[in-house]
């Protein structure tokens, strides 16, 4: 039995007499593929494979799996997040340009202008971190958001949420949502706005033991 899968069966315990009103689900990792209702987690926190038997101290037999557990979170396309999930995540924006210069009527001698409406697309790993499900946004600083909170920031529910947040916080753009929608539908290759609303938001597009690769674009 590796201390390893020791510790993480006593953190799903714990985690799990911590929350009580939800629904806990977990999956394992067997090392050639995921395994979702073929183990358990004793009350002594071990891990193990049902249908397999364990030995007499109660310890894991033959299973050397990773136990993630389902984030309560689902995708754009209803599936279900789990920790070790990749996620995909598209969300709106406006690109921007800033100007320096003497002659420039400001503080700080900068402009900043808008340009076109653009969809910006990263790629994350679920991680639980101190008791919380979240994304690591910015590696360099060390940006550790919760998932809620980033799937929020992507989830556009209406044809005005979707406006203001192409326009980038600049009032005075949402009224040029007729030329952007347009422009975003070709850039993109969608065909209507029901197509861009459904490339929008985050999706599952694999796990960090069967996709690793997926993470080195980032």
């Amino acid at each position: 039995m590796s201390a390893e899968i020791k510790a993480s069966g006593e953190r799903l315990l714990k985690l799990g007499q911590s929350i009580k009103a939800a629904r806990l689900e977990f999956r394992a990792w067997d090392g050639k593929k995921m395994v979702y209702d073929d183990f358990a987690i004793r009350a002594n926190g071990y891990v193990f494979q049902a249908g397999s038997g364990f030995e007499n101290d109660g310890e894991l037999y033959d299973f050397r799996g990773e136990v993630m557990q389902f984030t309560g979170l689902l995708d754009a396309k209803g599936n279900k997040i789990f920790e070790g999930d990749i996620i995909r995540i598209r969300r709106a924006r406006r690109s921007e340009q800033t100007h320096f210069g003497e002659n420039i009527p400001s503080p700080d001698g900068r402009y900043t202008e808008p340009l076109e409406p653009e969809i910006a697309e990263d790629v994350f790993k679920v991680e639980f971190r101190d008791g919380v499900f979240g994304i690591l946004y910015d590696i360099e600083n060390e940006s550790f958001v919760p998932l809620n909170v980033a799937m929020f920031d992507c989830e556009y529910k209406t044809e005005q949420e979707l406006r203001e947040a192409f326009s980038g916080g600049w009032p005075r753009l949402e009224k040029e949502w007729e030329d952007d929608l347009p422009y975003l539908l070709s850039e993109y290759g969608l065909k209507n706005f029901e197509e861009l609303m459904a490339f929008m938001g985050c999706e599952v597009i694999g796990n960090i033991h069967s996709n690793p690769e997926l993470l080195e674009t980032k």
